[in-house]
C-alpha cells in the first residue's frame, strides 16, 4: 500500500499490487484436533446458511482458536463478517493477549485472550448489533459498523483487507472440528 495526494488534494490509499492474493491457511493435526493454520494474511471463506437481518433473523457462530504468535506491528485479524467495512475479531500487536472486536465506534475491547491457549468464540450478529463471548463468559455486545451487514463469513484477513498489517507476521490455529454456523429465527418484541 501506498499513500498518495488526489487532484483534490485528498489522500488516498492506494494499492501497489492490485492482483496480490493472500495465502492459503494450512490443514495440520495437533493432537486430537485438526485444524487451519493462519499466517501470511490467510483467510478462508465460511459456508454458511442464509440469513435476513433486515427480516429480524440473526446469525451465530462459534470456533475455537489459539494464537502461537503475534507480529511486533499491526493486528491478527481472527475473522470478518461482510465485504464493506466488516465486523471484526482481532488482537492488537501492542496489546497482545486482549481480543478486540471493530464495532461502529472503532476497535473496542472484549476480554483477556492470553496467548498459546485455546479459547472458545461465539459470535452472534444480528441487523444492528452483533455479541461476543469468550470462553462461557457473559457476551459484550458492539453495534455493527453497517446496519444489516452482507452475511460472508471469512477466517483470517477476509474480504476486505486494512492497509496496517494484519496477519503478516502472527500466526493461529482454528480448529475445524469446533466451527459451527446457525440461523436464528426472528425475535419478536
Amino acid at each position: 500500500m501506498q499513500e498518495e495526494q488526489a487532484a483534490d488534494g485528498k489522500k488516498k490509499v492506494v494499492r501497489l499490487n492490485p492482483d496480490a492474493r493472500t495465502t492459503l491457511p494450512k490443514v495440520k493435526t495437533i493432537g486430537p484436533r485438526k485444524t487451519l493454520q493462519f499466517s501470511a494474511r490467510a483467510s478462508a471463506g465460511v459456508d454458511i446458511d442464509g440469513v435476513d437481518f433486515a427480516a429480524g433473523q440473526a446469525l451465530e457462530f462459534r470456533f475455537e482458536a489459539q494464537v502461537l504468535r503475534l507480529q511486533p506491528v499491526g493486528r491478527l485479524v481472527f475473522c470478518s463478517l461482510g465485504d464493506r467495512i466488516p465486523i471484526r475479531l482481532g488482537m492488537m500487536a501492542n496489546r497482545p493477549g486482549q481480543l478486540y472486536a471493530y464495532t461502529r465506534n472503532q476497535w473496542e475491547p472484549v476480554c483477556d485472550f492470553p496467548l498459546q491457549q485455546w479459547h472458545q468464540l461465539r459470535v452472534t450478529v444480528r441487523g444492528a448489533d452483533f455479541a461476543v463471548a469468550v470462553d462461557g463468559q457473559p457476551p459484550r455486545t458492539f453495534p455493527n459498523p453497517l446496519v444489516n451487514p452482507t452475511p460472508r463469513l471469512y477466517l483470517g484477513d477476509g474480504f476486505e483487507v486494512d492497509y496496517i498489517y494484519s496477519l503478516s507476521g502472527s500466526e493461529f490455529l482454528v480448529d475445524l472440528g469446533s466451527l459451527r454456523s446457525q440461523t436464528l429465527p426472528t425475535t419478536t418484541p
